[in-house]
């Protein structure tokens, strides 16, 4: 197939699921490209009688497959893969760890593209998310958006809770070397993204000491993390034996993201999936 490695990814991460989806890839966007033969543009004939490659540029097939196959890499949901890059006015209102709210519910606008903006800031300090919202107010496509920027220069993860903590059982518990690796890989990415926190099952002792691990160890490391819950982040006095996220993860987890974290919380009357949904063409 001879093509390149993407994101200079580390070859020793077993990538043996996605690979296949790589190589569908290439049958699907390069393979029948009738402008190009390898996915590459030629601007001036190949010498035959000596080693020589002539100046080439990227086709846009070639383009277009190393975009998906990132966004394989980085285990983005391919049905955020064909989403407009736009916010759809998704509305949040932002809020510090003391329950103080830093105005009127506002579109997320400003702030992502401010986020992205100074992405090499963001990078560099390990500027960090935390959204908070019920089902269908935007929150991963959000993060998926904010991923899908900063990967053209940076190696990104997305992944869910309930699926990361199935890997440290495997890897740890089933003594699986592989997933090891890549646990330790998706640990020291430069941004990840943790989904669906708060669905799992009741979370052990185990799993919330593991939990305060990554988050302590990606904070001391300055690696900008997005962590994403459906849990109630505050609770009115009326209604303070409701679970949130403070009283399920604990005091340890919440002070860490005091530090580098911002909070915001997704209102519940925009439904993002209606604004999203596909019609069938059948």
């Amino acid at each position: 197939m001879g093509f390149i490695p993407i994101n200079n990814m580390e070859t020793n991460i077993n990538i043996e699921d996605k690979y296949s989806k790589i190589l569908f890839l290439h049958k699907k966007i390069i393979s029948p490209c009738k402008k190009c033969e390898d996915g590459f543009v030629y601007t001036e004939e190949q010498d035959e009688e000596i080693d020589f490659y002539p100046s080439r540029k990227f086709c846009d097939c070639r383009k277009e497959f190393n975009r998906l196959s990132n966004y394989i890499l980085a285990n983005i949901p391919q049905n955020f893969w064909s989403l407009p890059e736009e916010v759809f006015d998704i509305r949040c209102k932002e809020y510090d760890f003391d329950n103080c709210c830093f105005g009127n519910k506002k579109s997320f606008n400003l702030i992502y593209k401010k986020y992205i903006k100074n992405k090499i800031t963001v990078m560099e300090n390990g500027y960090s998310l935390l959204f908070s919202g019920m089902n269908g107010t935007g929150k991963t496509f959000i993060a998926t958006l904010i991923l899908k920027h900063f990967i053209k220069n940076y190696l990104c993860y997305y992944i869910h809770f309930r699926e990361l903590l199935d890997m440290y059982y495997t890897a740890f518990i089933g003594k699986d070397k592989k997933v090891k690796s890549l646990l330790n890989y998706i640990l020291n990415i430069d941004i990840l993204c943790i989904d669906e926190i708060g669905k799992e099952n009741n979370p052990t002792t185990v799993v919330l000491s593991e939990f305060e691990y990554w988050l302590k160890t990606r904070s001391e490391n300055q690696k900008p993390t997005m962590l994403i819950t459906n849990h109630r982040i505050f609770t009115k006095e009326e209604d303070k034996e409701t679970i949130t996220f403070r009283n399920t993860y604990g005091e340890s987890i919440w002070d860490i993201l005091k530090q580098l974290y911002r909070l915001f919380i997704f209102e519940p009357d925009l439904d993002f999936r209606k604004k999203t949904r596909q019609s069938w063409s059948i």
